[in-house]
């Protein structure tokens, strides 16, 4: 439950900033260290869930970009994912290392909106 706890205050203070990764400082996806959340995608809390299971922590929530189309959104991970190691296996279906990505085109066009699952494996064991 730590670590839930910590991705609900980690979602909630980057709303607080009004982080954006427009800033000087780059913002990264909620529950990752990585993977750069796009210039202008908002995190939408409101829907979101995390927990942890035996295997690792998962992590869902929906982001919108009022300037940019659902498309343009997936356009954008499709082009960076891969320069951070992520393998696309399936359509918009994204592994690295154990770990995936999926994201969904909720809303197509604008605002675009996406839902991202994060799945985590545990590496403690």
């Amino acid at each position: 439950m730590r670590g839930v706890n910590l991705v609900k205050g980690m979602i909630c203070g980057m709303l607080l900033l009004g982080a954006t990764n427009a800033g000087a400082q780059e913002v990264f996806m909620p529950g990752t260290q990585d993977i750069p959340l796009m210039d202008g995608l908002k995190i939408d809390i409101t829907d979101d869930m995390n927990f942890d299971t035996p295997e690792g922590q998962v992590i869902v929530f929906d982001a919108v970009n009022r300037r940019k189309t659902g498309q343009e959104i997936r356009q954008y991970y499709r082009a960076t994912l891969p320069e951070m190691g992520w393998k696309e296996t399936q359509t918009d279906h994204y592994e690295r290392e154990g770990d995936s990505i999926t994201l969904t085109v909720i809303e197509a066009g604008r605002p675009g909106t996406v839902r991202f699952e994060i799945t985590a494996t545990n590496t403690n064991e």
